[in-house]
């Protein structure tokens, strides 16, 4: 059979060789071998990148803490921008109106800014109104005091027209002013004469607890309308709620008209028939008296703080003015005396009676009879113990002896 021819010892060694220097160079082995360089870092080449603006801050971003703050925005803001910017309302709920407050033909700007650093509870919805009267003028802040009411029982009066009949348009509001129990709101109509903004308001001293506010009609014929009066303290007593209407007199609006509210308490049936004693009507002040004394269905406001019964030393009072008041309308006053001793069980009162019908009989005269009255009234012991028997709060009048028979 045939053999195989090995092959020449000079083709195998030549073939051992290349195997050699295949291995050499995939293992990186032998004396001869190149060095493959070790991992190093490989620092990024730097980019050009663009620097971004930083984002311009919001000026609207929180409502104003303060007047300061409000006139330190706006003053910025306001400048170029239309007479009523709508953001306003959106961002900061201020209500924005515009007039010619002036009188020079160009539209002026009226912002009520809400506020937000006053105390939770001392005021219903606070703010502060801000004028812009024109480019480069600067801006103006009512009230001096307190702050404007922004809720649904101050937001009727804010308002911009003419209220003065002088042909430029005047501000309206309600100013609040908050103490430790009670807020006591005011109205103010500030007005420019051409140098200098004045009050055209009441300038009184306002009215406690104002629960409801209205206005009605245009120019002069303005009527401002407030009802209120509580006084939230123990310590004023059973103080009444009156409605207090306000009118142009030709130099301010004052007020026209207080209309209480029917009493509660008996104390205030008898001070209405006080209000008309002191109006001269003496006829209808008796009748007032005497129905007022009359009455069990008025509260007794002694009785319900735990004092006693408080009603017969107003009955007493009530009886004796009635005395009084008869003898001042001319009539016979024979039956009030009557009634006055008689009808009472407050001593007081019946000994003031007694004194002043002898004065009036032999005096002749009402000031005989309210002279011997306070004679009694203002001796030893007695103005202490009517200070005492008038003691309702310091919400409601306390008279003197002298107030007591004034004639």
């Amino acid at each position: 059979m045939g053999s195989r021819r090995l092959p020449r010892a000079t083709t195998v060694a030549s073939l051992a060789l290349a195997v050699c220097w295949l291995a050499a160079a995939c293992s990186g082995g032998g004396a001869n071998a190149a060095a493959t360089p070790a991992d190093t870092p490989t620092a990024a080449a730097p980019t050009a990148t663009a620097t971004l603006p930083a984002p311009t801050p919001d000026p609207l971003a929180s409502p104003p803490g303060s007047a300061e703050d409000a006139v330190r925005v706006l003053s910025a803001y306001l400048p170029g921008k239309p007479s009523c910017p709508p953001e306003l309302a959106a961002r900061w709920q201020a209500v924005c109106l515009a007039g010619n407050v002036d009188g020079d033909g160009l539209p002026d700007l009226v912002v009520a800014v809400p506020l937000q650093d006053l105390a939770a509870g001392q005021a219903r919805a606070p703010g502060i109104i801000v004028v812009r009267r024109g480019p480069g003028v600067p801006l103006v802040t009512f009230p001096a005091l307190g702050s404007i009411d922004l809720g649904p029982i101050g937001r009727p009066l804010f308002t911009v027209a003419d209220r003065t009949g002088d042909g430029r348009d005047d501000v309206s509001y309600l100013a609040t002013a908050c103490g430790a129990h009670t807020c006591t709101s005011r109205l103010e109509i500030q007005a420019w004469d051409g140098t200098a903004w004045h009050d055209a308001g009441p300038g009184d001293g306002g009215i406690p607890t104002v629960d409801r506010a209205a206005i009605t009609g245009t120019g002069t014929a303005s009527e401002f309308v407030m009802h209120g009066g509580t006084i939230q303290s123990v310590g004023a007593g059973p103080v009444r709620t009156t409605t207090t209407t306000y009118r142009w007199d030709g130099l301010r609006f004052a007020a026209a008209t207080v209309t209480p509210d029917p009493a509660v308490y008996l104390v205030h049936a008898i001070a209405d028939a006080d209000v008309l004693f002191a109006a001269g009507r003496y006829q209808e002040a008796a009748t007032a008296y005497v129905a007022a004394a009359r009455r069990d269905d008025l509260a007794d406001w002694w009785k319900e703080t735990g004092r006693g019964d408080g009603r017969a030393g107003l009955r007493g009072y009530a009886l004796f003015r009635a005395a009084v008041a008869t003898a001042a309308g001319g009539a016979d006053a024979t039956s009030a005396f009557d009634t006055a001793i008689t009808g009472s069980t407050e001593q007081a009162f019946v000994t003031a009676t007694e004194a002043f019908r002898k004065g009036f009989k032999e005096g002749g005269s009402l000031h005989a009879g309210c002279t011997e009255a306070t004679r009694y009234l203002s001796s030893p012991g007695v103005p202490a113990y009517l200070r005492a028997l008038f003691d309702y709060g310091y919400g409601n009048p306390q008279p003197t002896p002298a107030e007591l028979c004034p004639l």
